[in-house]
C-alpha cells in the first residue's frame, strides 16, 4: 500500500476582515502622524511673521520635535513600554498626546509655548513604530508583513504630501491657528473605531517575556542591525529635508505663493507613497511562493538605499 503523504500546507495570500481592520487604522494614524510633523513646516513662514520670530528660533522649534522623538527612543524608553504594557493603549495614549500637543499650538502665542508642544509631540509619536512592530509581528504572518508595513508605511508618505497640500491651501485662507486646532482635535476621532478594534490577543496585551527578548548587546552584535540603521540613516537625511525644509524653502527661495508650493511640494510625497506599496506587495509575492524572506528584504533594501545587500 502507498504511503500517504500529507498535502502541501496552503498558504493564505488575502488578509482577513480582522486584519484590514486593524491595518486601516493603524495606516490612517500613521498619516495623521506625519501630517502633524508637517503642520510647523507649512505654517512656518506665517508663524515667524506673527510672532516676529528668528530664523534660529524657527530652527529650533523644528528641531525640538526630533530631539524628544530621538531621546525616547534611543533611551529605549519608548520600547521598554511598549514591551511593557498593552500595545493597543499605549499606542491610543500616545496618538492622544500628540495630537493634543497639535491642537494646543494653535493657541500658543509665545516660542516657549510652542516649542514645549513640539516636545510633547515628539514623546507622543516616539511609541508609533515599536507599537507598529509589535502589532505586526504578532498579528501578521511573515508573507503578509511586508505588504502591512508598506501600508502604513505608505501613510508616511500620504501624510505629508495631504499635509503640504491641503495645509498650504488651509492656511492661506483661514489662518494657521485654525488649521491647527482644526486638524488636532478631528484627529482625535481615531481613538473611538481604535478603542472598538484594536488587537486584543495575547501576543500585544501580555508583558513580553525577558527571556525571549534579545539583549541590546546581542541586538547590536548583528551585522544586519548595523547596516538597517546606516541605510535608515542615509535615507533619512534626504526624507527630512523634504518633510522639514521643502514647504519653507519653496517660499522663501523659490517666491512661491502658498497656493502654489502647496500644489508642487505634495508630489515627492505622492511618489514615494506609491512606490512603498508597489514594494511591500511585490516582496510578500516572492516570499509567498518561496523565496526566502531575507534575501527578499535585503534585495528590496538594496533596490531603495543604493547598495549591495550584506
Amino acid at each position: 500500500m502507498a504511503r500517504m503523504t500529507a498535502p502541501p500546507a496552503i498558504v493564505r495570500t488575502a488578509l482577513s476582515g480582522k486584519e484590514w481592520r486593524v491595518l486601516i487604522l493603524l495606516l490612517i494614524s500613521a498619516l495623521i502622524n506625519y501630517i502633524d510633523r508637517t503642520t510647523l513646516s507649512v505654517a512656518a513662514t506665517d508663524i515667524q511673521r506673527e510672532l516676529h520670530l528668528t530664523n534660529t528660533q524657527v530652527g529650533a522649534l523644528q528641531s525640538a520635535f526630533f530631539a524628544s522623538y530621538a531621546l525616547c527612543q534611543l533611551s529605549f524608553l519608548s520600547g521598554w513600554v511598549v514591551g511593557r504594557f498593552h500595545v493597543g493603549w499605549v499606542l491610543g495614549c500616545g496618538f492622544l498626546l500628540w495630537s493634543g500637543a497639535t491642537a494646543m499650538t494653535g493657541v500658543a502665542t509665545v516660542f516657549v509655548m510652542i516649542f514645549a508642544l513640539r516636545l510633547l509631540l515628539g514623546i507622543g509619536e516616539s511609541v508609533t513604530y515599536p507599537s507598529y512592530s509589535r502589532i505586526l509581528a504578532n498579528e501578521y504572518p511573515e508573507h503578509h508583513r511586508g505588504f502591512a508595513n508598506a501600508i502604513i508605511d505608505s501613510g508616511t508618505k500620504v501624510g505629508p504630501a495631504l499635509g503640504i497640500l491641503i495645509g498650504g491651501l488651509l492656511v492661506s485662507h483661514v489662518g494657521w491657528r485654525v488649521f491647527f486646532l482644526v486638524l488636532g482635535g478631528s484627529s482625535l476621532l481615531w481613538l473611538i473605531p481604535w478603542a472598538a478594534w484594536m488587537p486584543r490577543g495575547k501576543g500585544v496585551a501580555a508583558r513580553e517575556d525577558a527571556s525571549e527578548v534579545p539583549s541590546i548587546g546581542a541586538i547590536l552584535s548583528q551585522r544586519s542591525a548595523w547596516f538597517t540603521a546606516f541605510g535608515l540613516f542615509c535615507g533619512n537625511y534626504y526624507w527630512y529635508f523634504l518633510l522639514t525644509w521643502l514647504p519653507a524653502y519653496l517660499e522663501k527661495e523659490r517666491h512661491f505663493p502658498k497656493t502654489k508650493m502647496a500644489l508642487l511640494g505634495w508630489l515627492p510625497f505622492l511618489g514615494i507613497a506609491v512606490s512603498c506599496v508597489l514594494s511591500g506587495w511585490l516582496s510578500d509575492r516572492l516570499i509567498a511562493r518561496g523565496g526566502s524572506p531575507t534575501e527578499v528584504r535585503k534585495s528590496f533594501a538594496e533596490l531603495a538605499w543604493g547598495s549591495p545587500p550584506s
